[in-house]
């Protein structure tokens, strides 16, 4: 038993380690945009996040309120 499980580990040791040398390489890849953007597109972007993050918050605060209301 203790012979198939370090067998196990080591072929799961070894499957983990390239996957992850390969995610490694794609985010070195794409660390850095590639593409031009304009100041008004930036900010049309960072509007979109806020109210985004203003609609999460609509959810968690309706999802509490459900809660505490039963």
């Amino acid at each position: 038993m203790i012979q198939q499980l370090k067998i196990f580990a080591r072929q799961y040791k070894r499957f983990l380690s390239g996957r992850l040398g390969k995610i490694a390489e794609i985010n070195r890849k794409y660390a850095h945009p590639r593409l031009a953007v304009k100041k008004s597109t930036s900010l049309v972007l960072l509007m979109l996040r806020l109210y985004l993050l203003f609609l999460v918050g609509l959810l968690i605060y309706k999802f509490i309120i459900t809660l505490n209301g039963k």
